[in-house]
C-alpha cells in the first residue's frame, strides 16, 4: 500500500520580498491539494539573495542564495517531497536543485505552459517590467523546444515586481486589466498566463477586465497554483513507487 504520510511541498520565493511570499501562501493555501502541505520558503537577504529577480543577474544571485540555503544550511531537500521554485522564468534554482536531488522539482513557468496547453489553443503572456522582454521568449522556445503558434506572445505591464504588491493598488490593477485586454484583442490569446509570481490573486480581475471590453470570457492560469497542482501528483506517484519497491 502507498504510503499514507502527507505530501510535504516547500513554495520557494527566490527573492526576499516578504510581501510577495504573502501573496502566494494567501492564493495557495485555501488551494491546498488533500493530503498535501505546503510550507512556504523566502529568500535569504543574509546570503546575498535580491529583492527582485528582474535579468539574468539577479537570478544567478538568487539562485546562489537559495541553493547555499536550501541544500547546504537548512539541508531542505531531506525534509520535504517536492519543491515550487515561484520564479516565472527559466530560473537556474529550478535546474541547481534537480541536479542535487531526484524529487520533483518545477518552475512556475513550466506549469504555466503545460496547463495552458491543455485548456486553450493560444496563451500569452503578461508579466512585469517594460520592452519587449526577449528573455520570456526564449525561456518559452527552450521549454516547448521550438517556437510554436500556440504562443501569442508577451506584453509587459510597465509595472515592478515589488511595485506589484507595495505600490499604489489603482494604479497597478488599472495596468493590469489594459494589458490584459490588448493581449486577447491583440495578440488573439485564449488563456492569459500571469507572468510572475507577485500576480497571485489576479485572475478574476484579468478575466473582467477582457469580459468588461466586450471580448468574452478568456482564461486565466496562476503558474503556482498549477505548480502546486502537478508538483503535488509527482510527489504522491514518486512516494507511492518507493512504497511499492519496499514490498
Amino acid at each position: 500500500m502507498a504510503d499514507q504520510q502527507p505530501v510535504k511541498l516547500l513554495i520557494i520565493n527566490p527573492n526576499t520580498t516578504q510581501s510577495m511570499t504573502q501573496g502566494l501562501r494567501d492564493a495557495l493555501t485555501p488551494l491546498t491539494p488533500p493530503g498535501t502541505q505546503l510550507t512556504f520558503y523566502t529568500a535569504p537577504a543574509e546570503l546575498g539573495a535580491p529583492p527582485a529577480i528582474s535579468d539574468i543577474s539577479t537570478g544567478v544571485q538568487s539562485a546562489q542564495a537559495c541553493a547555499q540555503d536550501i541544500v547546504h544550511e537548512k539541508k531542505l531537500l531531506d525534509v520535504y517531497d517536492g519543491f515550487l521554485v515561484c520564479c516565472f522564468s527559466d530560473h537556474p534554482l529550478t535546474h541547481t536543485l534537480r541536479e542535487q536531488t531526484k524529487k520533483p522539482v518545477v518552475g512556475i513557468l513550466e506549469s504555466s505552459i503545460v496547463h495552458a496547453l491543455f485548456i486553450g489553443h493560444r496563451f500569452g503572456i503578461i508579466t512585469t517590467g517594460t520592452g519587449f522582454g526577449y528573455i520570456y521568449h526564449k525561456d518559452v522556445k527552450n521549454f516547448m523546444g521550438a517556437t510554436s503558434d500556440r504562443f501569442a506572445g508577451l506584453l509587459t505591464a510597465g509595472v515592478g515586481v515589488v511595485e506589484l504588491r507595495e505600490g499604489d493598488k489603482e494604479t497597478v490593477e488599472r495596468k493590469v486589466r489594459e494589458t490584459s485586454v490588448r493581449m486577447v484583442a491583440e495578440k488573439g490569446a485564449d488563456v492569459i498566463l500571469l507572468g510572475c509570481a507577485g500576480m497571485a490573486g489576479m485572475e478574476e480581475l484579468v478575466k473582467g477586465a477582457v469580459r468588461d471590453a466586450g471580448l468574452g470570457e478568456v482564461k486565466v492560469v496562476d503558474g503556482a497554483i498549477a505548480g502546486v497542482e502537478f508538483l503535488a501528483g509527482l510527489a504522491r506517484l514518486d512516494k507511492a513507487s518507493a512504497s511499492q519497491k519496499k514490498q
